[in-house]
Order: structure tokens, then C-alpha cells, then sequence
């Protein structure tokens, strides 16, 4: 049961119930124990939950080796959707990704406030732990202002978007289909 604890659909919910949990109990582990084992479950599925989002609170080279797996375990995903006619889930359209953006999100809004909380409850976290999450933050945060420089670049480039201005619809003798002819205009190339 503990593993649904890792389920992300899960997140907002468990971040709720267990800053609810340690506004009331505090750090104290005496508090908590005589609080009971729901209280005491409650802290272990979180827990569970952290680790799982923790890749990057690790020093920056194995954050980033973890962020690299992860993100070609999701690209793979994304493959296997595409092949079979599904939409792509977020974050897997390897196509379309902008990797330093999403991470950037993801440490601000899942990763530093689940850590956040848990260091209400133990204190090293901040240095042990958040130290690790902050330089990797600054690298990310870097890294997405290249990516934004590089789209904008890629967008300059463009100097026209072609428009359909022509939808022609013909039914051949004999075909199998109907086939969508478009006139496409205005295309410029560099």
C-alpha cells in the first residue's frame, strides 16, 4: 500500500494531510508516536513518496545521471504511445520537450515543498539534504534560460509561417480513401 504513495496524482493530497500532521505534532518524534500509527503511516507512504522524487536533492553529477535515465525512461513511453495511436502523456514527446523547463517546475512545485515539510520535522534536511536541491536548482534554472534563448533563436528564424489558404478535397475512381490536398503559402527559407 505504501507504493501508491509514490503515485504523483497523489501529491497535492499528501502534502495536505502532512503539513496538517506536523502543524500539529511538530518535530518531535514522541509527538508523533503517541499520535498513533496513522500518524506514524502517514509520515512513512511521505516519506517513501520523497524518495521517489528525490533525484534532484543528490549532488549535481548523480542528479544529473538520474535526470538523464528518467527522462529516457519517459521519452520511451512517449515511443510506445505514439506507435500505438495514444496520446502522449505529459513530459514524453521527446519532439516537443523543453527537459530544463519542466525540471525547473518540477523542483519548485513537487520537490522543495515535500522536503520543505519533511525538514518542519527534521531539521538536517536543510543541510544535508537542500544544499544538493539549491545548486541543482541554480544549474536547472540555467539551463532553462539557454532553452528559452535557443527557441527564441529557432523562432527568429522563421521569417513567414506558411498558411493553409487552400483545402481541396478529392475522392479518386476506385480509391480506397479520400486524400486532403493542401496550398500552402507564403513558406520562406533561409
Amino acid at each position: 500500500a505504501s507504493v501508491l504513495g509514490t503515485d504523483m496524482t497523489m501529491h497535492m493530497s499528501q502534502v495536505s494531510r502532512v503539513k496538517g500532521l506536523v502543524e500539529r505534532l511538530g518535530g518531535s518524534p514522541e509527538s508523533w508516536i503517541a499520535e498513533g500509527s496513522g500518524a506514524l503511516r502517514e509520515l512513512q507512504v511521505f516519506t517513501l513518496h520523497a524518495a521517489d522524487v528525490s533525484s534532484a536533492t543528490k549532488p549535481p553529477a548523480l542528479a544529473d545521471r538520474w535526470h538523464g535515465l528518467l527522462q529516457e525512461e519517459l521519452f520511451q513511453q512517449g515511443d510506445d504511445e505514439r506507435l500505438q495511436l495514444l496520446p502522449l502523456s505529459p513530459f514524453c514527446d521527446r519532439d516537443a520537450a523543453k527537459p530544463a523547463s519542466s525540471q525547473v517546475g518540477f523542483m519548485q512545485f513537487i520537490v522543495q515543498p515535500t522536503f520543505s515539510l519533511l525538514a518542519e520535522i527534521e531539521p538536517m534536511i536543510n543541510s544535508e539534504i537542500m544544499t544538493f536541491y539549491e545548486q541543482n536548482l541554480r544549474k536547472w534554472q540555467d539551463r532553462k534560460t539557454l532553452e528559452n534563448a535557443e527557441i527564441a533563436a529557432a523562432v527568429g528564424k522563421v521569417k513567414k509561417v506558411p498558411r493553409v489558404s487552400e483545402v481541396a478535397r478529392f475522392i479518386g475512381q476506385g480509391s480506397i480513401g479520400t486524400a486532403f490536398v493542401c496550398k500552402i503559402e507564403g513558406a520562406q527559407h533561409d
